[in-house]
């Protein structure tokens, strides 16, 4: 089972420490205030690289998510009706599908990254126990721009959270081609050895409804495949590279 304490605590215990010692000084503890409140804004702040929020997403799915039907109906709101629609919705999902098609649940999370909300508002949003969506949409945004300290501590808190979470698209990472003898487009690409052959797009399946576990979910986001290699997408959405390895498992 992952630790239960909070990855913030475990870094600024021994400010904390030192500075309810009763043998501290005043200008010891003036000093601890300081360093605990740089501590908070290194921590409290989103790797983003002088990039805005909603550029860290690639620029095919940014173009597929400005022009998706389902943007206009989040398109210039305020950040309080995003998080009351990700309060009511159903499933989650990203691009699903041969065509890609824009999930509604994308939509919302790309609005929120356009508003660029401050860290502590995601950082609610993850630890609140309440909206298992809400909780999803904070552990794709930190997974996106947050950096080690708030991925280490979204990380720590999908994989004590157990709730089942529908999810409209495709259960396995697919990689769609176009036969060339049929549509006249390039040849599919030979798949490298030891990788899967890419889905004839004739033959995929449509996508689909199926339930994942929270823990589960947050495996996705964050953790390392079988073979070693870094999940590069999360839902047919490319992820940038993740800044650190996690260690443990997910269930006990």
């Amino acid at each position: 089972m992952c630790c239960a304490e909070s990855h913030f605590e475990t870094l600024l215990r021994p400010l904390l420490t030192l500075y309810s010692n009763p043998t501290c000084t005043k200008e010891t503890k003036k000093t601890c205030k300081r360093s605990v409140s740089f501590a908070f804004r290194k921590m409290l702040s989103w790797n983003l690289q002088g990039r805005s929020a909603f550029a860290v997403l690639d620029p095919t799915t940014r173009h597929r998510i400005a022009h998706a039907h389902n943007m206009t109906r989040c398109r210039d709101q305020p950040l309080l009706w995003v998080l009351e629609e990700l309060i009511t919705i159903e499933s989650v999902g990203g691009l699903s599908g041969p065509l890609f098609r824009v999930e509604y649940f994308l939509c919302l999370v790309a609005r929120v990254l356009q508003a660029a909300p401050d860290p502590a508002v995601v950082l609610a949003l993850l630890r609140q126990d309440v909206h298992k969506y809400l909780r999803v949409a904070a552990l794709f945004m930190i997974r996106l721009i947050g950096n080690v300290a708030m991925q280490k501590e979204a990380v720590r808190v999908g994989w004590d959270d157990y709730r089942k979470i529908r999810v409209y698209g495709d259960e396995g990472e697919v990689d769609y081609v176009f036969d060339a003898t049929l549509r006249g487009r390039k040849h599919p690409r030979e798949a490298a050895e030891g990788e899967q052959p890419p889905v004839n797009i004739e033959e995929a399946k449509p996508a689909h409804y199926f339930i994942l576990c929270m823990d589960e979910l947050t495996d996705r986001l964050f953790r390392v495949d079988s073979d070693g290699e870094k999940r590069s997408q999360f839902f047919g959405v490319p992820l940038p590279p993740l800044m650190f390895t996690p260690q443990g498992t997910c269930t006990a």
